[in-house]
């Protein structure tokens, strides 16, 4: 039995299994489909960072906003 799993993971099998994997990622088209993938992460990274930035302006125009409202209730009494 342990002769067997030996002889099953030799270096020229694992070369022949190796070669086989390669083959079918070529046939199949598998990179093509992670370079489409990584595609779209890169443009969702990209939405990603212009909604934060977004964000930080509303933020921002919140706080001046509640600076604004603080000043004129100092003003009203």
């Amino acid at each position: 039995m342990k002769r067997q799993i030996v002889k099953l993971f030799s270096l020229p099998n694992l070369v022949i299994i190796a070669s086989a994997l390669y083959i079918c990622f070529q046939i199949y088209e598998l990179p093509a489909k992670v370079k489409a993938l990584q595609d779209r992460v890169a443009i969702n990274e990209k939405e990603i960072i212009v909604l934060k930035e977004k964000l930080n302006l509303n933020l921002t125009m919140l706080s001046e906003v509640r600076s604004d409202v603080k000043q004129i209730m100092k003003e009203i009494k």
